[in-house]
């Protein structure tokens, strides 16, 4: 009785009606059972985003700090693009998670912070 007790029941959402919003459920997978690929290429890039922020130094050549403006906002595009396919998909199931109320925090600080440098 108490593992049932402490045991949570993962369920899966429906499959939407909506052409779309059933494409993007089957890219990204189920809240609690995400699409595998999805989630490794996700970590690919957060990986190879650290990496391009690893290569910042002092007095670094104006080409490298043009790379790296570049790929981060690549990086920071794909991420914004994983939390809209993810909205679509999951819908405020979205917000259940921590790792995605987190991501989703990270992917607004990162534009703010491109409309900041816009104007500075």
């Amino acid at each position: 009785q108490k593992l049932i007790a402490v045991t949570r029941l993962k369920t899966s959402l429906k499959k939407s009606a909506n052409r779309v919003r059933r494409f993007c459920q089957d890219l990204v997978g189920q809240p609690e059972f995400p699409a595998l690929r999805f989630e490794q290429f996700i970590l690919l890039c957060i990986a190879l985003n650290a990496l391009v922020i690893a290569m910042r130094h002092y007095e670094e050549p104006q080409e490298l700090t043009a790379f790296i403006f570049a790929m981060n906002a690549i990086f920071n595009s794909i991420f914004a693009i994983e939390a809209i396919i993810k909205l679509i998909a999951w819908g405020l199931h979205y917000f259940k998670g921590g790792w995605n109320r987190f991501d989703f925090v990270i992917v607004i600080i990162s534009f703010v912070s491109y409309g900041i440098d816009g104007i500075a």
